[in-house]
């Protein structure tokens, strides 16, 4: 079942399954990602502007493929401290 954006309460916040790269979903069209790198932690915000961008930003929402779970706000924000 997907979720409709609309009845979506935003920051929703996800991470990869290995725990490396996080996701803070600001819209139906927007996210930040942070991950971790070898000169530490990178935040890079993603625009999407065609259709499988989107589709990608619903997947992670919907937690579709196994590749997610679900973070609580205060897990993703102690990345930035």
């Amino acid at each position: 079942m997907t979720t409709d954006p609309q009845e979506i309460t935003y920051p929703v916040y996800r991470k990869y399954t290995d725990g490396r790269v996080y996701f803070k979903i600001l819209s139906p069209t927007e996210f930040e990602e942070a991950r971790q790198t070898s000169r530490g932690r990178e935040f890079e915000t993603h625009h999407a502007k065609l259709l499988p961008d989107r589709h990608l930003i619903m997947d992670m929402i919907d937690m579709r493929g196994g590749f997610w779970l679900g973070v609580s706000r205060e897990e993703y924000e102690s990345l930035k401290s």
